[in-house]
């Protein structure tokens, strides 16, 4: 295969594989790894490729993280649907975490469209935290940390750290992507330890994730769904014959 043929090939299979290893590339083109670093070397040279980690992932949205106000305007029927559900799980007495991001956002204005009874609402997201700090009847726990300018909340050691002390009888988390095998991926470093350390804290996991969350992947790896008791979403799959969301028991909410 002729040089820039081949360049163009690693491309196209770094958009559809994501994150992809020197050797691994060496193996899918049948050519030494030193010829695979210059093909690298020459897409990161058009800002095409980002080189990290013995390998490279491509500059595309999918490694982005896309900006609060885009994804604000972004699939919000669903969203809105899908938040209606969530609401739906929250009881009296509950102590949830809520993660940052749109869609717990609306899950937050349905929350805060009924009274509850303690409620306690942990959660890292600014404009969440702002939004529900004067309800009488919720307690609200705001989770310090590196401030992310790009989604309005915080992450990272410090925000991973306070997470640790606590415990809860719910999560509910967004994702930014989950790829065919049902593994679900951030684009962002900061956010995998602290929705890591959620998951293992809490008693009852929920996924919020529209239709166009699904088939993706991105540069961080942070859990399988069957880490989960429950998924919502818009997506119009038969999840009843899915034999993955039945042998993990996983159930199914259709928003």
């Amino acid at each position: 295969m002729k040089t820039n043929k081949r360049i163009n090939e690693v491309k196209k299979y770094l958009d559809s594989n994501g994150f992809t290893t020197v050797t691994k590339l060496a193996e899918v083109f049948s050519v030494s790894a030193m010829t695979i670093r210059r093909d690298l070397n020459s897409l990161e040279e058009l800002n095409l490729v980002k080189r990290e980690k013995g390998g490279a992932y491509p500059r595309n949205p999918a490694y982005i993280e896309t900006k609060y106000e885009r994804k604000k305007i972004e699939n919000v029927r669903a969203k809105r649907r899908i938040a209606i559900e969530g609401n739906k799980l929250i009881e009296d007495g509950d102590i949830v975490f809520l993660d940052a991001g749109t869609t717990t956002f609306m899950l937050m204005e349905s929350i805060l469209e009924k009274e509850y009874k303690n409620l306690t609402v942990v959660t890292n997201d600014i404009s969440i935290a702002f939004y529900m700090m004067n309800r009488e009847d919720i307690n609200m726990i705001f989770i310090g940390g590196n401030v992310s300018k790009a989604t309005y909340s915080t992450q990272g050691y410090i925000a991973k750290n306070n997470i640790e002390m606590l415990h809860f009888d719910k999560c509910f988390l967004g994702i930014s992507y989950i790829d065919s095998n049902y593994r679900l991926y951030t684009p962002t470093m900061g956010k995998v330890e602290y929705k890591k350390i959620v998951l293992q804290n809490s008693n009852e996991k929920i996924l919020l994730a529209d239709s166009s969350k699904f088939n993706k992947n991105s540069l961080y790896f942070i859990a399988d769904m069957k880490e989960f008791n429950v998924l919502i979403t818009e997506k119009n799959i038969n999840y009843e014959n899915n034999k993955y969301f039945l042998e993990n028991r996983i159930k199914v909410i259709i928003a």
